[in-house]
This record gives C-alpha cells, structure tokens and sequence, in this order.
C-alpha cells in the first residue's frame, strides 16, 4: 500500500487540522513563571505602609523634643513590635502562595531590612526630620515595590 495514501483525502485534513491545533494552542500557552495577585498581601502592605507614615509623622512631630522622641517610648516601641508582626504575616503568606512568588519574597525581605533599620536608627537617638525625610523615602520606596509587583501580577 502507498504510504502517500495515508495523507490523501479527510485523513489528510484531520492530521493537518489536528497537528494545526496542538501548534497553536501550544504556543499560546505558557507556562506560569510568576503567582497570582494576592489581594490580602496588597491590603496589609497598603495598611503597613499607612502605619509606618503615621509612626514618620509622629516622630517628626516631636524631633525636636529629646523626651517625647525616645525609641523606650511606650508607642513606638508597641509600633516596632506590631511591625515585626506585620511583616511577618506578609511574609509567611507570600511563602505560602504556590507557583513562583520569589519576587514578592525578595521585595518583602527589603521591606522588613527597611524597617529594621529604621528601628536601629531610632534605638540610637531621636531622629532629626532630615534623617526621617530620607527614612521616608527609602521605605515608600520598598513599600512601592511589593504593591507594584502586586499589581501587575492583577493586571497579568
């Protein structure tokens, strides 16, 4: 029998149509190399992040009073702790998210750096509103990054 005869007629359309459709359908899907969006990673950076401004604003407030600016002051040491807490659940979260989230995890890990060094500076003396214009910074800076992440991971 012809091998030729194989390809000739409808069995030649169905392999062409069929082999057209694993091509296609194969290369318009792709393997997902990043998580989802997380709505409640977004909902607890943007409410850490309103926390640590209110913590900066308190803090400038009373720079220029070497009493009131005292890290053993009772609400910015309550204010480290629930940070610490706060970043922590971030962070357990993200771990726990399946496919790749190690993107979010780097940026979640440089947000908490970025706090703890806020609280090392504060340990050692009161800030000067200098020194929490560029805390300021840094911190939205970190802040920006994992809501961005997160909000194209929305967008897909």
């Amino acid at each position: 029998m012809n091998n030729l005869a194989f390809l000739s007629g409808k069995r030649f359309g169905f392999v062409a149509a069929s082999l057209f459709s694993i091509v296609f359908l194969s290369g318009c899907v792709e393997p997902q190399t990043i998580s989802n969006y997380d709505q409640e990673t977004d909902i607890s950076v943007t409410s850490l992040q309103k926390i640590t401004e209110a913590h900066l604003l308190s803090l400038d407030t009373v720079s220029g009073d070497a009493q009131k600016c005292k890290y053993e002051n009772e609400n910015y040491k309550k204010f480290y702790e629930e940070m610490k807490i706060d970043v922590s659940s971030i962070s357990l979260r993200a771990d726990a998210i399946p496919n790749d989230n190690t993107r979010t995890k780097k940026q979640i890990d440089l947000l908490r750096n970025s706090l703890g060094d806020l609280e090392k500076l504060h340990k050692l003396s009161c800030l000067s509103p200098e020194q929490i214009k560029i805390a300021r910074s840094n911190l939205e800076s970190s802040f920006k990054a994992v809501l961005k992440l997160e909000l194209a991971k929305k967008r897909g």
